[in-house]
Protein backbone atom coordinates (compact mmCIF):
# COMPACT_ATOMS: atom_id res chain seq x y z
CA UNK A 1 0.00 0.00 0.00
CA UNK A 2 1.40 3.41 -0.99
CA UNK A 3 2.29 5.92 1.74
CA UNK A 4 -0.05 8.80 2.40
CA UNK A 5 1.07 11.98 0.63
CA UNK A 6 0.17 15.58 1.41
CA UNK A 7 0.85 17.25 -1.93
CA UNK A 8 1.07 20.72 -3.45
CA UNK A 9 1.42 20.95 -7.24
CA UNK A 10 3.24 23.91 -8.80
CA UNK A 11 2.43 24.01 -12.52
CA UNK A 12 2.10 25.95 -15.75
CA UNK A 13 -1.08 24.14 -16.82
CA UNK A 14 -0.62 22.81 -20.29
CA UNK A 15 -2.29 19.57 -21.35
CA UNK A 16 0.11 17.26 -19.47
CA UNK A 17 -0.14 19.40 -16.33
CA UNK A 18 -3.91 18.96 -16.54
CA UNK A 19 -3.59 15.18 -16.68
CA UNK A 20 -1.06 15.25 -13.83
CA UNK A 21 -3.48 17.17 -11.61
CA UNK A 22 -6.23 14.68 -12.46
CA UNK A 23 -3.89 11.80 -11.60
CA UNK A 24 -3.06 13.30 -8.20
CA UNK A 25 -6.75 13.85 -7.45
CA UNK A 26 -7.50 10.25 -8.40
CA UNK A 27 -5.07 8.62 -5.97
CA UNK A 28 -6.60 7.56 -2.64
CA UNK A 29 -3.26 8.02 -0.85
CA UNK A 30 -2.80 11.61 -2.11
CA UNK A 31 -4.26 14.67 -0.43
CA UNK A 32 -3.83 17.58 -2.85
CA UNK A 33 -4.08 20.66 -0.64
CA UNK A 34 -3.26 23.41 -3.16
CA UNK A 35 -2.18 24.22 -6.71
CA UNK A 36 0.24 27.08 -7.32
CA UNK A 37 0.61 28.55 -10.79
CA UNK A 38 3.56 29.89 -12.75
CA UNK A 39 3.95 31.37 -16.23
CA UNK A 40 5.22 28.76 -18.67
CA UNK A 41 3.31 26.85 -21.32
CA UNK A 42 0.91 29.80 -21.52
CA UNK A 43 0.58 33.14 -19.76
CA UNK A 44 -0.15 33.15 -16.04
CA UNK A 45 -3.80 34.24 -16.38
CA UNK A 46 -4.45 31.29 -18.71
CA UNK A 47 -2.60 28.92 -16.38
CA UNK A 48 -4.82 29.78 -13.42
CA UNK A 49 -7.99 29.48 -15.52
CA UNK A 50 -6.84 26.10 -16.86
CA UNK A 51 -6.24 24.80 -13.33
CA UNK A 52 -9.73 25.89 -12.34
CA UNK A 53 -11.17 24.12 -15.40
CA UNK A 54 -9.42 20.89 -14.44
CA UNK A 55 -10.59 21.12 -10.83
CA UNK A 56 -14.10 21.85 -12.07
CA UNK A 57 -14.03 18.76 -14.31
CA UNK A 58 -12.96 16.67 -11.31
CA UNK A 59 -15.46 18.27 -8.87
CA UNK A 60 -12.65 19.70 -6.72
CA UNK A 61 -13.08 23.46 -6.98
CA UNK A 62 -12.67 23.49 -3.19
CA UNK A 63 -8.89 23.13 -3.63
CA UNK A 64 -7.24 26.57 -3.40
CA UNK A 65 -5.44 27.91 -6.48
CA UNK A 66 -2.73 30.56 -6.21
CA UNK A 67 -1.32 32.81 -8.93
CA UNK A 68 2.46 33.18 -8.87
CA UNK A 69 5.35 34.44 -10.97
CA UNK A 70 4.36 35.92 -14.33
CA UNK A 71 7.95 36.09 -15.63
CA UNK A 72 11.17 34.16 -15.23
CA UNK A 73 13.59 35.51 -12.61
CA UNK A 74 15.74 37.49 -15.05
CA UNK A 75 12.84 38.42 -17.32
CA UNK A 76 14.70 37.26 -20.42
CA UNK A 77 12.78 34.11 -21.43
CA UNK A 78 12.23 33.76 -25.16
CA UNK A 79 8.77 33.82 -26.71
CA UNK A 80 7.08 30.43 -26.46
CA UNK A 81 5.14 28.71 -29.25
CA UNK A 82 1.59 27.50 -28.61
CA UNK A 83 2.37 23.78 -28.52
CA UNK A 84 -0.45 23.27 -26.02
CA UNK A 85 -2.83 25.41 -28.04
CA UNK A 86 -3.51 29.09 -27.62
CA UNK A 87 -5.41 28.47 -24.37
CA UNK A 88 -3.01 25.80 -23.06
CA UNK A 89 -5.58 22.99 -22.99
CA UNK A 90 -5.50 22.08 -26.64
CA UNK A 91 -8.00 24.83 -27.47
CA UNK A 92 -10.90 22.61 -26.47
CA UNK A 93 -14.09 24.57 -25.74
CA UNK A 94 -15.43 24.68 -22.20
CA UNK A 95 -18.86 23.08 -22.30
CA UNK A 96 -19.53 24.02 -18.68
CA UNK A 97 -20.10 27.38 -17.00
CA UNK A 98 -16.54 28.75 -16.74
CA UNK A 99 -15.24 28.80 -13.18
CA UNK A 100 -15.13 32.26 -11.65
CA UNK A 101 -11.76 33.96 -11.44
CA UNK A 102 -12.86 34.99 -7.94
CA UNK A 103 -11.84 31.45 -6.93
CA UNK A 104 -8.19 32.38 -7.40
CA UNK A 105 -6.74 33.18 -3.98
CA UNK A 106 -5.55 36.72 -3.31
CA UNK A 107 -2.33 35.50 -1.66
CA UNK A 108 0.64 35.27 -4.03
CA UNK A 109 1.70 31.68 -4.79
CA UNK A 110 5.24 32.18 -3.46
CA UNK A 111 3.96 33.53 -0.14
CA UNK A 112 1.39 30.73 -0.01
CA UNK A 113 4.11 28.11 -0.47
CA UNK A 114 6.14 29.61 2.36
CA UNK A 115 3.08 29.81 4.61
CA UNK A 116 2.01 26.23 3.93
CA UNK A 117 5.41 24.71 4.73
CA UNK A 118 5.58 26.74 7.93
CA UNK A 119 2.13 25.50 8.91
CA UNK A 120 3.06 21.88 8.07
CA UNK A 121 6.82 21.53 8.48
CA UNK A 122 8.15 18.22 7.18
CA UNK A 123 4.75 17.17 5.82
CA UNK A 124 4.35 18.61 2.31
CA UNK A 125 5.57 17.01 -0.91
CA UNK A 126 5.92 19.74 -3.52
CA UNK A 127 5.53 18.45 -7.08
CA UNK A 128 6.93 21.06 -9.47
CA UNK A 129 5.92 20.39 -13.08
CA UNK A 130 6.48 23.82 -14.61
CA UNK A 131 9.36 26.32 -14.63
CA UNK A 132 10.88 26.53 -11.14
CA UNK A 133 10.41 30.29 -10.69
CA UNK A 134 7.97 30.06 -7.77
CA UNK A 135 10.09 27.47 -5.97
CA UNK A 136 13.31 29.47 -6.41
CA UNK A 137 11.65 32.67 -5.18
CA UNK A 138 10.29 30.85 -2.11
CA UNK A 139 13.79 29.56 -1.38
CA UNK A 140 15.21 33.07 -1.75
CA UNK A 141 12.56 34.74 0.45
CA UNK A 142 12.77 32.06 3.16
CA UNK A 143 16.20 30.47 3.45
CA UNK A 144 14.67 27.56 5.35
CA UNK A 145 11.82 26.94 2.89
CA UNK A 146 13.16 23.80 1.24
CA UNK A 147 14.35 22.31 4.53
CA UNK A 148 10.73 22.40 5.72
CA UNK A 149 9.49 20.37 2.75
CA UNK A 150 9.11 16.65 3.18
CA UNK A 151 10.22 16.19 -0.42
CA UNK A 152 10.52 17.97 -3.75
CA UNK A 153 9.66 16.16 -6.99
CA UNK A 154 10.54 17.92 -10.24
CA UNK A 155 9.63 17.17 -13.85
CA UNK A 156 12.34 18.92 -15.79
CA UNK A 157 15.87 18.93 -17.07
CA UNK A 158 17.61 16.36 -19.21
CA UNK A 159 20.55 13.99 -18.86
CA UNK A 160 21.57 13.32 -22.47
CA UNK A 161 21.17 16.69 -24.16
CA UNK A 162 17.72 15.89 -25.55
CA UNK A 163 15.72 19.00 -26.41
CA UNK A 164 12.03 19.80 -26.67
CA UNK A 165 11.26 23.22 -28.13
CA UNK A 166 14.91 24.11 -27.56
CA UNK A 167 17.97 22.52 -29.28
CA UNK A 168 19.55 20.66 -26.36
CA UNK A 169 17.46 21.42 -23.29
CA UNK A 170 14.09 20.72 -21.71
CA UNK A 171 11.33 23.36 -21.72
CA UNK A 172 10.77 23.92 -17.98
CA UNK A 173 14.45 24.41 -17.19
CA UNK A 174 15.14 26.56 -20.26
CA UNK A 175 12.17 28.83 -19.56
CA UNK A 176 13.88 29.79 -16.29
CA UNK A 177 17.38 28.29 -16.07
CA UNK A 178 18.36 30.67 -13.28
CA UNK A 179 15.55 29.34 -11.12
CA UNK A 180 16.40 25.73 -11.98
CA UNK A 181 20.05 26.28 -11.02
CA UNK A 182 19.06 28.00 -7.77
CA UNK A 183 16.81 25.12 -6.80
CA UNK A 184 19.10 22.21 -7.71
CA UNK A 185 22.18 23.70 -6.08
CA UNK A 186 20.44 25.12 -3.01
CA UNK A 187 17.72 22.62 -2.11
CA UNK A 188 17.83 21.20 1.42
CA UNK A 189 15.27 18.41 1.30
CA UNK A 190 15.14 15.01 -0.43
CA UNK A 191 14.71 15.84 -4.12
CA UNK A 192 13.74 13.72 -7.12
CA UNK A 193 14.06 14.83 -10.74
CA UNK A 194 12.22 13.07 -13.57
CA UNK A 195 14.12 14.26 -16.67
CA UNK A 196 12.84 14.66 -20.21
CA UNK A 197 14.45 11.54 -21.68
CA UNK A 198 12.75 9.32 -19.10
CA UNK A 199 9.38 10.95 -19.86
CA UNK A 200 9.89 10.21 -23.56
CA UNK A 201 10.93 6.60 -22.95
CA UNK A 202 7.86 6.14 -20.71
CA UNK A 203 5.36 7.51 -23.23
CA UNK A 204 1.76 6.29 -23.50
CA UNK A 205 0.81 3.93 -26.31
CA UNK A 206 -1.46 4.95 -29.15
CA UNK A 207 -3.63 1.94 -28.27
CA UNK A 208 -4.36 3.49 -24.89
CA UNK A 209 -5.48 6.72 -26.56
CA UNK A 210 -7.55 4.74 -29.07
CA UNK A 211 -9.34 3.01 -26.19
CA UNK A 212 -9.79 6.39 -24.52
CA UNK A 213 -11.87 7.56 -27.48
CA UNK A 214 -14.36 4.77 -26.75
CA UNK A 215 -14.95 5.76 -23.13
CA UNK A 216 -18.01 7.81 -22.27
CA UNK A 217 -17.02 9.51 -19.03
CA UNK A 218 -16.70 13.30 -19.03
CA UNK A 219 -13.10 13.08 -17.86
CA UNK A 220 -12.19 10.62 -20.62
CA UNK A 221 -13.66 12.96 -23.23
CA UNK A 222 -11.78 15.86 -21.64
CA UNK A 223 -8.40 14.10 -21.83
CA UNK A 224 -9.12 12.76 -25.32
CA UNK A 225 -9.97 16.23 -26.64
CA UNK A 226 -6.89 17.83 -25.07
CA UNK A 227 -4.61 15.23 -26.63
CA UNK A 228 -5.97 15.41 -30.16
CA UNK A 229 -3.20 17.84 -31.20
CA UNK A 230 -0.30 16.14 -29.34
CA UNK A 231 -1.30 12.77 -30.81
CA UNK A 232 -1.29 14.13 -34.35
CA UNK A 233 2.12 15.75 -33.80
CA UNK A 234 3.59 12.57 -32.30
CA UNK A 235 2.41 10.46 -35.20
CA UNK A 236 3.61 13.01 -37.75
CA UNK A 237 7.07 12.92 -36.16
CA UNK A 238 7.08 9.11 -36.32
CA UNK A 239 7.22 8.62 -32.57
CA UNK A 240 6.07 5.19 -31.29
CA UNK A 241 3.94 6.67 -28.51
CA UNK A 242 2.74 9.99 -27.05
CA UNK A 243 4.40 11.37 -23.92
CA UNK A 244 2.57 12.82 -20.91
CA UNK A 245 5.69 14.13 -19.14
CA UNK A 246 4.12 15.71 -16.06
CA UNK A 247 2.17 12.53 -15.40
CA UNK A 248 5.50 10.74 -14.94
CA UNK A 249 6.30 12.99 -11.98
CA UNK A 250 2.97 12.20 -10.33
CA UNK A 251 3.54 8.44 -10.69
CA UNK A 252 6.91 8.77 -8.97
CA UNK A 253 5.56 11.17 -6.33
CA UNK A 254 2.45 9.20 -5.42
CA UNK A 255 3.96 5.71 -5.52
CA UNK A 256 7.59 5.46 -4.50
CA UNK A 257 7.54 1.71 -5.13
CA UNK A 258 7.09 2.45 -8.84
CA UNK A 259 10.73 3.64 -9.12
CA UNK A 260 12.88 0.93 -10.69
CA UNK A 261 16.15 2.75 -11.33
CA UNK A 262 17.54 5.92 -9.78
CA UNK A 263 20.89 7.70 -9.58
CA UNK A 264 21.86 9.79 -6.55
CA UNK A 265 24.10 12.57 -7.91
CA UNK A 266 24.65 16.34 -7.76
CA UNK A 267 23.43 18.37 -10.75
CA UNK A 268 23.92 21.79 -12.26
CA UNK A 269 22.05 23.79 -14.89
CA UNK A 270 23.69 25.75 -17.71
CA UNK A 271 22.66 29.40 -17.38
CA UNK A 272 24.93 31.00 -20.00
CA UNK A 273 23.49 32.13 -23.32
CA UNK A 274 23.87 29.69 -26.18
CA UNK A 275 22.50 26.44 -27.55
CA UNK A 276 22.93 24.63 -24.22
CA UNK A 277 21.19 27.24 -22.06
CA UNK A 278 18.91 25.42 -19.60
CA UNK A 279 20.60 22.05 -20.08
CA UNK A 280 20.94 19.98 -16.90
CA UNK A 281 24.38 18.58 -16.23
CA UNK A 282 24.60 15.25 -14.40
CA UNK A 283 27.56 13.66 -16.21
CA UNK A 284 28.21 10.87 -13.72
CA UNK A 285 24.96 9.16 -14.78
CA UNK A 286 26.17 8.41 -18.30
CA UNK A 287 29.91 8.45 -17.50
CA UNK A 288 30.47 7.27 -13.91
CA UNK A 289 34.23 7.84 -14.14
CA UNK A 290 33.81 11.61 -14.58
CA UNK A 291 34.16 14.11 -11.77
CA UNK A 292 31.27 14.96 -9.47
CA UNK A 293 29.95 18.47 -9.00
CA UNK A 294 29.84 19.97 -5.56
CA UNK A 295 26.32 20.38 -4.27
CA UNK A 296 23.27 18.60 -2.85
CA UNK A 297 22.70 15.01 -3.90
CA UNK A 298 19.62 14.73 -6.15
CA UNK A 299 17.78 11.54 -7.10
CA UNK A 300 17.47 11.26 -10.90
CA UNK A 301 14.86 8.67 -11.88
CA UNK A 302 15.75 6.77 -15.05
CA UNK A 303 13.15 3.99 -14.95
CA UNK A 304 9.76 3.43 -13.33
CA UNK A 305 6.88 0.97 -13.53
CA UNK A 306 4.77 1.59 -16.65
CA UNK A 307 2.05 -0.77 -15.43
CA UNK A 308 1.53 1.55 -12.47
CA UNK A 309 1.38 4.54 -14.83
CA UNK A 310 -1.35 2.91 -16.92
CA UNK A 311 -3.19 1.87 -13.76
CA UNK A 312 -3.32 5.47 -12.51
CA UNK A 313 -4.30 6.83 -15.94
CA UNK A 314 -7.09 4.26 -16.26
CA UNK A 315 -8.46 5.23 -12.86
CA UNK A 316 -8.97 8.89 -13.84
CA UNK A 317 -10.83 8.27 -17.10
CA UNK A 318 -13.09 5.37 -16.13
Amino acid sequence: MADQVTMVIDCDAGVDDAVAIMMALGQPNVQLIAVTCVDGNVSLDKVTLNVLRVLQKCDHLNIPVYSGASKDILGTAIEKSAVHGVNGLGDIPNQEQPPSKDLIQSEHAVLALIRMVNERPGQIMLVAIGPLTNVALAMRLDADFSSKLKELVIMGGNIRGTGTRFPTSEFNFTTDPTAAEMVLTGVRCPTIVVPLEICLSHAISYDWFDNLHQKRSARAKFVSAMYDGPLRRSKKLGRPACAIPDGCAVVVASCRASIQEVFHVPCKVETCEGLTKGQMQAPSIVRPFLFHFEGPQIDIVTKFDMDKYYQILDSIVS
